[in-house]
């Protein structure tokens, strides 16, 4: 599957966008994510965690909610436990806008610059056959992400356009 890029721009019909937009987004090949993946900004439905959440992931699926904000833990666990396929990892997007605000709103923040999103459940928009009826997304700030061995950004310094 090819990556999205959403830029704001939907002029013909089917296509799709959201505000504030600015994002390049795709789903991880399946059965592929492994690793802590550490959330410390605001994740959809739950709001920011004081702590950060530590999500362990095997093979795609978060396994393990290790730690963080307990409340926010406590709620991801009850929607692994309840939800089918909530526990997917079905999206990696990086945020490219230079204007949208840190202001505790995770669709603002997902979108600017130099943040990453992970979002669990749902995986069909991105050509998975998980079909959760959630798909969350949970922002990080300041990552460093490579694809295929190339840095693409640095603590949240887009590296591949030339910031440092």
């Amino acid at each position: 599957m090819e990556p999205i890029i959403e830029c704001g721009i939907a002029r013909n019909p089917g296509d799709a966008m959201a505000w504030s937009d600015g994002e390049v987004s795709l789903g991880p090949v399946i059965g592929t994510t492994h690793g802590k993946l550490v959330i410390d900004g605001p994740i959809c439905y739950y709001g920011c965690p004081t702590i950060p959440v530590e999500l362990k992931i095997e093979g795609g699926r978060i396994v393990e909610v290790v730690g963080g904000d307990a409340k926010i833990c406590k709620e991801i666990r009850r929607q692994i436990a309840e939800v089918k396929d909530s526990d997917n990892i079905a999206e990696i997007g990086i945020g490219l806008n230079p204007a949208c605000m840190f202001n505790g709103d995770f669709e603002e923040e997902k979108k600017a610059r130099g943040t990453c999103h992970i979002a669990m459940g749902n995986g069909f928009y991105y050509g998975q056959p998980a079909r959760s009826t959630v798909h969350i997304d949970m922002v990080q700030y300041n990552p460093t992400i490579t694809f295929d061995g190339e840095l693409i950004v640095k603590d949240g310094k887009m590296v591949c356009l030339g910031e440092e």
